[in-house]
């Protein structure tokens, strides 16, 4: 590879990592504590010139990756991302998610590689489209009976999705951000804000799901049918109805409760069912509704999930490599993003 390809291929790594952070080309050189100028980054990215090892460093410390971060070749291209509730991200926190997924799917099929294992996406509803409620239903269920779930509740959800070739990728503390769903190539990933609420947590992932696995009429109503489709995926139609029966003019808290304990869903996604299950009217869903404003239980419901909701393959696959020797400590510190004293502590064997 000759020097300006180098060059190039450093600066692309360079705007990716100070994307992935968030940062201006002024935020970076004052991160870095001014050892180099805007005008510096600015021909750094543009591939004219190159750091010295010095300020390599120092960049890599201010974005917060490693030095080798910059020499890991682009081969990954993001693809039909769909996000729930966009409308209020600013443009430089959608780049800095997109450059973190991105990151993190180059770091996972690297590991991948070299265990020789990657888990084969199958779409069960593939060639089903959805144009209404009830076909809703039946697609949650057909993927019910394809991933062999019966009817029983769902004990983790970012788990579930990673056994049927869905790579998830967790982050955290970006206000205004659920998930989002995107492709690469062959295989696709959901990203999930791990600091909300475990049902929220449960309840956007399905909602992404159903943007991956589903077909629905060019932009017809396609988030409500997500919203739809996640309810009825986590609290199949048979299940609310046996729990609440049909016409009911009241529903008790205590009720409500022991469904979303056993089910990992919200009192309000309950509820909204029910509604549109028909089992509870329109009279007492406006009620409701207006209860869950007076009380202010919209932002924080009377109970919490107990429940757990990990994505756990990367991390599985990882200690399995460096436990068996495939993967020595100081690559596999890399791969996760740790620094080796960090990462060693995290991978302390049993015996």
């Amino acid at each position: 590879m000759d020097e300006n390809k180098k060059s190039k291929d450093f600066g692309n790594r360079l705007r990716s990592a100070r994307k992935m952070a968030g940062l201006s080309m002024e935020d970076l050189a004052k991160k870095a504590g001014n050892i180099v100028t805007r005008q510096s980054i600015s021909k750094y990215e543009k591939g004219v010139m190159k750091p010295s090892s010095d300020v390599l460093i120092c960049l890599a410390a201010a974005l917060e990756v490693k030095p080798e971060y910059f020499f890991r070749k682009n081969t990954i291209e993001l693809t039909g991302m769909q996000f729930r509730k966009r409308a209020n991200l600013p443009v430089k926190i959608i780049e800095s998610l997109k450059q973190r997924t991105i990151d993190f799917l180059e770091r996972y099929i690297e590991l991948e590689s070299i265990l020789g294992v990657q888990e084969k996406f199958s779409n069960p509803l593939i060639d089903f489209t959805i144009n209404t409620i009830q076909d809703v239903e039946k697609a949650a269920l057909k993927l019910r009976a394809a991933w062999k779930l019966g009817l029983a509740p769902l004990s983790n959800i970012l788990e579930l999705l990673e056994e049927n070739g869905i790579r998830v990728h967790e982050v955290q503390n970006i206000d205004d951000f659920e998930g989002l769903s995107a492709r690469v190539g062959d295989f696709h990933v959901i990203v999930i804000n791990n600091t909300l609420s475990t049902d929220r947590i449960r309840f956007t992932a399905a909602h992404e799901m159903a943007h991956i696995l589903c077909e629905f009429p060019k932009n017809y109503q396609k988030e409500k049918l997500c919203h739809a489709f996640a309810g009825a995926f986590i609290l199949p139609k048979a299940i609310l109805e046996r729990e609440l029966m049909k016409n009911r003019e009241q529903i008790t808290l205590w009720e409500l409760e022991k469904i979303k304990q056993i089910y990992g869903i919200s009192i309000q996604a309950i509820v909204k069912r029910a509604h549109m299950l028909e089992i509870v009217s329109d009279f007492f869903y406006r009620n409701f509704q207006v209860m869950l404003n007076q009380k202010g239980w919209k932002k924080k419901e009377p109970v919490e999930y107990k429940g757990r909701e990990e994505a756990i393959r990367f991390k599985q696959l990882l200690h399995y490599g460096v436990s068996e020797e495939i993967i020595t400590l100081s690559r596999g510190a890399e791969l996760a993003n740790m620094s080796l004293s960090e990462f060693m502590e995290n991978v302390r064997a049993a015996v």
